[in-house]
């Protein structure tokens, strides 16, 4: 299948995309929070524990935004995230069998094990990104640039350690853009849109706004494609009327009816349109732009994006467009609490992929400008990193959450006003707490087999002392009071393996730079 097709290109791009693919895959484990705590994540994960232990659909009556249903109570979500991670789950399930732990460790290693999804994402999102940039002739360095910028300097990042659907969408979303692209540069073979169709069928599953997309898909497909034989049309409809049918079957199997998605008053759009778009593109809480400071050079960089991918450029900013208008009047327009605008991250690799025409012409001066961007969305994401978002949330007293979404005042202080941005308040929390923690007032938090089976199995006392943490797997072991020399021991050996990784990785490209220019 074509699908697969992806991880085997011709050399160099075969080497340069197995380490890339393995220096986001062990950063991402490295940074991983081995948690699982915001409600879309518990929503999805029970469910999966519910499908694996139990043979049903339906979840404990506490499981975030659920629906119910004849006595019985069913998550609103799609189904497509908990599929995904279902192997993680029946994975965690053979490990936790294999040591010997209380039902508290139990199951917070089950959720570890489970969280990483989003490191696999992650590493499969790098070889997608680098093989379109590829694809529109950008040379090696540059989509290799563009890829790691992408990862490490927008507010991507943080959700690579977590299963949240938008991560999830941003994978399948900019796989789909690259089958379709890639179906016309390579001889128009039907196994380019069969994997498209795959993929972009996913995304309905996943999460079922996924379907305004379809048009601007399929118009591309179509128009530019010039898709005309039934073969065609099949590869690329058939995996979406699949996709249809087994949402329409999970639908059915909650609620007696095939539409039904379970959304019972849990969704609306009366957020005044100029207060969304201000909010996800500009404000000091959830701005775009502040959050992803490379993409600031959109500003120039659409016009040569434009004028040589035309078609591309159009699908692209239709894409976006949708994605920001859909958004900027829905009642949770933050997607709160989250970092940063968390339902711009399905278009962020599209978006970002459009500044290498930019930087395919750049000056030395422009370049080292892309470079001071980047390094500056470095130091912003590490405090999304190193402190979860619900910990900060609760420090400025915005969560418990004493209003209603849909009130002028929810949150504003943390959306609106620069003094409550997360984008400072997470280092100035991070260094309170690594303050802390030199000083040895580290917290100890062991889990309690009494509360294993609530979203977050820890009593009172260990969960107000959360607040005092940094949102690492490996510090969370010692919290939980795990010996320190393996813990150490563990990350220095996955740092060590990042940096080796990483300086193989440059040596490699600065040999085929060298090449070029001889």
């Amino acid at each position: 299948m074509k699908l697969l097709s992806i991880l085997h290109p011709s050399d160099p791009d075969r080497i340069i995309i197995i380490k890339l693919f393995f220096i986001v895959l062990t950063a991402c484990i490295l940074i991983n929070g081995a948690r699982l705590a915001s409600s879309d994540e518990i929503a999805v994960f029970r469910l999966a524990e519910s499908i694996v232990e139990n043979g049903a659909l339906s979840v404990p009556p506490d499981t975030p935004n659920a629906s119910a249903y004849e006595a019985r109570y069913f998550i609103w979500y799609e189904i497509g995230s908990t599929l995904l991670i279902i192997p993680f789950y029946l994975l965690g399930k053979i490990i936790v069998s294999i040591l010997s732990m209380d039902s508290g460790s139990a199951s917070l290693l089950l959720r570890a094990i489970v969280s990483l999804m989003g490191a696999i994402m992650g590493a499969f999102l790098v070889v997608i990104m680098y093989k379109l940039g590829r694809l529109f002739k950008f040379s090696i360095r540059i989509a290799s640039f563009l890829t790691l910028a992408l990862i490490f300097s927008t507010f991507l990042f943080p959700y690579l350690k977590s299963i949240i659907r938008d991560m999830i969408l941003a994978v399948v979303l900019t796989g789909t853009v690259y089958y379709l692209i890639r179906y016309r540069s390579e001889n128009q073979r039907n196994g380019y849109l069969l994997s498209a169709g795959i993929l972009a069928g996913m995304g309905i599953l996943v999460k079922i706004t996924f379907l305004l997309y379809l048009p601007w898909l399929l118009m591309y497909a179509v128009i530019t494609l010039r898709i005309k034989n039934w073969k065609s049309f099949a590869a690329i409809g058939m995996p979406l009327l699949f996709a249809a049918a087994v949402m329409g079957l999970y639908n059915f199997l909650r609620f007696g009816n095939l539409i039904d998605m379970g959304y019972h008053g849990g969704t609306s759009f009366p957020t005044p349109l100029f207060t969304g778009l201000f909010g996800l593109l500009l404000s000091p809480g959830k701005g775009f732009f502040w959050y992803a400071p490379l993409c600031l050079l959109l500003l120039w960089s659409l016009p040569p994006f434009f004028r040589k991918h035309r078609a591309e450029a159009l699908l692209i900013t239709a894409l976006f467009l949708t994605t920001l208008f859909l958004h900027a009047k829905y009642f949770s327009w933050g997607g709160d609490g989250s970092w940063g605008p968390r339902y711009l991250v399905v278009i962020l690799p599209l978006a970002v992929i459009t500044i290498g025409e930019w930087l395919s012409r750049a000056s030395v001066t422009q370049m080292r400008l892309a470079y001071a961007l980047v390094l500056i969305g470095i130091i912003i994401q590490i405090g999304g990193v190193a402190v979860y978002q619900g910990n900060y949330l609760r420090k400025t007293g915005e969560y418990p959450f004493t209003r209603s979404f849909t009130d002028p005042e929810f949150m504003y202080r943390t959306h609106f006003i620069p003094n409550y941005s997360p984008i400072t308040g997470h280092w100035l929390m991070l260094m309170d707490n690594l303050e802390n923690h030199l000083r040895g007032n580290i917290p100890y938090i062991k889990p309690d087999p009494e509360y294993a089976g609530q979203r977050i199995p820890l009593d009172d006392t260990a969960r107000n002392q959360l607040l005092q943490t940094l949102d690492f797997w490996f510090m969370y072991a010692l919290y939980a009071g795990y010996p320190a020399v393996p813990v150490a021991l563990a990350v220095v050996l996955l740092t060590g393996i990042i940096f080796y990784q990483f300086f193989s990785f440059y040596r490699y490209l600065s040999q085929i730079h060298k090449r070029q220019v001889a």
